[in-house]
């Protein structure tokens, strides 16, 4: 009979490489964290930028209202951005980008990719060949242009505004969740000592539990009797049978008289 094939042997873990580098362990997102608060703690809030207005009901606003933060890496010599929100493990890009599109009209745009060269979802013409951030909208001369569909094509949305996040933003967050937790705190230490300093009931107007049934029932009896006590009727005097006396010889039968 052929001999049993060799078992598989298990997989060594591969040890890094002498002198190499460890590899950085991701930081787990602070529970109850905000965006803005995640984009301080890891470096990205400088440069974000916010795009709001939007409305819900109409066409692309999931892909337009929101937070982007500046990708580590220029496209094609400017500043490109990603769109990021809170996951489930914390800060995390959606692949959304805010690009230069220097090739399609000298415009800031959003799209699913950099230089993909089609549309986007909405644009911003900029004059100074994308130098500087594509801040528009809310009154300015720049306008947000939002595709509406096929039929509509890009229409220009006077409600849609970008601007810059700043830190401040961040800090009255952060500023607001502490007073919220302090008021919190102290409503329920308040609470407590509330419940810990209620005053007890005095001892003395209290029944003990201690006194024996007999006093009990003795006391109440005594309060009766003090409501219902009543003045005192004499008892009527017990008869004598006269005849009974004078045959015995008592007394006499003339005068009723004791015979001795």
């Amino acid at each position: 009979a052929p001999a049993p094939a060799p078992a598989p042997s298990p997989k060594r873990q591969q040890r890094p490489a002498e002198g190499a580098p460890a590899a950085k362990k991701q930081r787990a997102a602070p529970s109850g964290e905000s965006l803005l608060e995640a984009l301080e703690r890891e470096g990205k809030l400088e440069g974000a930028l916010r795009i709001e207005g939007r409305l819900a009901t109409k066409k692309n606003h999931e892909a337009i209202n929101g937070v982007f933060a500046l990708l580590p890496d220029r496209f094609e010599g400017r500043n490109a951005y990603e769109k990021v929100v809170m996951g489930s493990s914390g800060l995390q890009g959606c692949k959304r980008f805010l690009y230069f599109a220097a090739a399609s009209g000298k415009k800031w745009k959003i799209s699913d990719a950099l230089g993909d060269g089609k549309g986007g979802y909405c644009f911003l013409k900029a004059k100074d060949g994308g130098e500087k951030p594509p801040l528009g909208g809310a009154g300015g001369s720049a306008k947000w242009s939002v595709f509406d569909g096929k039929t509509e094509g890009y229409k220009i949305d006077a409600a849609v505004r970008s601007s810059l996040v700043s830190s401040s933003a961040a800090s009255a967050g952060k500023a607001a969740a502490g007073t919220a937790e302090a008021a919190e705190s102290s409503s329920s230490s308040s609470s407590s000592s509330s419940e810990d300093e209620a005053p007890e009931a005095d001892p003395a107007t209290q029944p003990s539990q201690n006194s024996q049934p007999s006093q009990r029932t003795a006391s109440r009896t005594s309060a009766t009797a003090a409501v219902a006590l009543r003045p005192h009727e004499p008892a009527e005097p017990s008869r004598v049978c006269a005849k009974a006396a004078v045959l015995s010889g008592l007394r006499c039968a003339c005068h009723y008289c004791y015979a001795y």
